[in-house]
């Protein structure tokens, strides 16, 4: 009975009612819905001291630090990171960086809380009927994010998870944007050549190809974002690795020769030619808009030197390419 009714759960939402990661994770999740089991329950329960104990008289959940200490097995709250990861930007003043505002953290009943700006709906909002968003609210848009990311640019912060549902506006009727979710931020000099960062709809080619990583793929992201708003869908397909590289080799041709010899997916996205043969790729005849005129239309001539502090949005493609975009 408890399984039908996840699936029927399941069914509801769209995704399991419970994080599966692990089973303390699982549990928690249980405990900050349901309450804790009762005193007999857990009298009875086999393996309660790996998820339960007792403060006096009175069980409570275990912390993920007392469950590790006891299974070995090492569990990580999102929630804790995120407030970890907030500290990176404490000194950059949200407001006029266009940055959610953190107030403070607190734990209650063993969940990590944390407490923000209260903001209105998100810009994946505004792909709901699948129409372009009208130009001059995407440019207001871009200089806003191109001010959020030079910040963090200043700090030395790679975002990481630059995305439609990550960019809110601040309040109903209003352009002014703020750059939210935090949890997967780090000092770009600790991002590692090989991260797996980023959804696949706006995720870099440094990081599909193994290459090494900063903040521009912060600025990928953000020209996905801009392009989407305009044509009204994702400007690439993304049900996959290889069909996605496929249209980036599509619109702005191959990596350098140079960058192919160090990539780490190379034999699996771009076979060698056996020697004496020229080299061939065989890509399917999807026309997708370049992105060039759009950026240049949202961007225009004089913030240009925007993309050159911030970052690159075509990065690793060749320099016969729209490398300006």
């Amino acid at each position: 009975m408890w399984a039908l009714g996840m699936v029927l759960a399941s069914v509801y939402f769209g995704n399991y009612p419970f994080p599966s990661e692990t089973e303390y994770e699982t549990i928690r999740a249980m405990v900050q819905i349901f309450g804790l089991p009762e005193a007999e329950v857990l009298h009875k329960a086999k393996n309660k001291a790996a998820f339960f104990t007792r403060d006096n008289s009175n069980w409570r959940l275990c912390t993920p630090e007392e469950y590790t200490e006891t299974t070995g097995e090492q569990v990580e709250i999102k929630n804790h990171e995120e407030s970890e990861a907030m500290k990176l930007i404490e000194d950059l003043d949200p407001d006029e960086n266009n940055l959610i505002k953190f107030y403070e953290c607190f734990s209650y009943k063993n969940v990590v809380c944390l407490v923000y700006d209260i903001l209105d709906e998100c810009l994946c909002d505004c792909l709901e009927d699948d129409d372009p968003t009208d130009l001059c609210n995407i440019r207001a848009i871009a200089l806003q994010m191109f001010q959020a990311l030079h910040a963090l640019k200043s700090v030395g912060v790679v975002h990481g998870d630059i995305k439609l549902d990550n960019i809110m506006f601040a309040e109903e009727e209003s352009l002014r944007i703020k750059l939210i979710d935090f949890g997967f931020a780090m000092k770009a000099k600790n991002l590692l050549k090989g991260t797996n960062i980023q959804v696949t709809p706006f995720r870099a080619p440094e990081v599909l190809l193994g290459l090494p990583l900063d903040e521009s793929i912060d600025m990928w992201g953000l020209g996905v974002v801009l392009a989407s708003l305009y044509y009204g869908n994702y400007p690439f397909p993304c049900e996959t690795e290889y069909e996605t590289i496929r249209a980036m080799v599509q619109i702005f041709g191959l990596p350098e020769e140079d960058l192919l010899n160090h990539l780490r997916l190379f034999l699996r996205l771009f076979p060698r030619p056996p020697r004496g043969r020229r080299p061939m790729i065989i890509i399917l005849q999807v026309q997708f808009p370049p992105c060039t005129p759009m950026c240049r239309s949202v961007l225009g001539q004089d913030t240009e030197p925007h993309l050159a502090s911030g970052g690159r949005l075509v990065s690793v493609f060749s320099s016969r390419a729209a490398t300006s975009v």
